[in-house]
């Protein structure tokens, strides 16, 4: 499909790997996330004997959408479900991204230096980086426990443009709109789809400006979590 205007990517083709997945541990707060960030690596490392080069994972990944995770008291000594920049659960991912020399976005609750609580997709990139991006549209009960971001945020990778959405970002016309005129090659969703809710993913993204798109949501039912890849071209 058509590219935007402009100078074409260093790579003629992206490999990403999009991943379904269930989050362990649901409705086990803070300590949930070390288990799931154990399953991200696995996947990470699996993507890349694939050949991804981008890895993206659903809404909130290493929780669950759990919301009360997120506004539950938190107690000395036990894991917070909110992770923060320097959370050293996060190492092992970004030692798998910089082992691998891939690029990964990870769902997770995110407190910014200031305490400003982000629903954000966390970008872990190969040089040991991390960029926290934040959902723009809030949905529902969100709006109680998240302060809402600025618009997508574009990572590179091989000269690629990737525009990211965090789910209710996709159903707002005007978010992959932003992303167009920014220049994105590619807009990645990260999802959360429920059992009779599928069509809406084609319904969203269908129509959106983006010149190319890839969603990733939580498996429908139970079975074996797998990064499924997508392989885009520009022409």
């Amino acid at each position: 499909m058509p590219r935007p205007a402009g100078p074409a990517p260093a790579s003629a083709t992206l490999l990403a790997a999009v991943v379904q997945y269930e989050a362990l541990g649901t409705g086990s707060g803070g300590a949930a996330v070390a288990r799931n960030v154990a399953a991200h690596v696995e996947l990470i490392e699996k993507a890349h004997a694939d050949g991804a080069r981008l890895v993206l994972f659903p809404e909130l990944s290493l929780t669950g959408y759990e919301l009360d995770s997120f506004d539950a008291p938190e107690h000395a000594g036990e894991p917070s479900a909110w992770l923060t920049d320097g959370d050293t659960r996060l190492q092992p991912l970004r030692d798998a991204c910089a082992h691998t020399g891939t690029t990964a976005v990870i769902g997770a609750g995110w407190r910014e230096a200031d305490g400003t609580p982000r629903l954000a997709s966390l970008i872990i990139g190969p040089d040991d980086s991390l960029r926290p991006a934040f959902k723009t549209h809030l949905h529902g009960a969100e709006h109680e426990l998240f302060v809402a971001g600025n618009g997508p945020e574009i990572l590179e990778v091989d000269g690629w443009r990737v525009a990211l959405a965090v789910c209710a970002d996709a159903a707002q016309p005007s978010h992959a709109a932003v992303a167009a005129e920014s220049g994105a090659d590619v807009y990645a969703v990260s999802a959360l789809y429920v059992s009779g809710e599928e069509l809406r993913l084609g319904l969203h993204l269908g129509s959106r400006s983006a010149p190319a798109w890839m969603a990733t949501g939580p498996a429908l039912v139970h079975e074996d979590h797998h990064a499924e890849p997508i392989l885009v071209t520009s022409r």
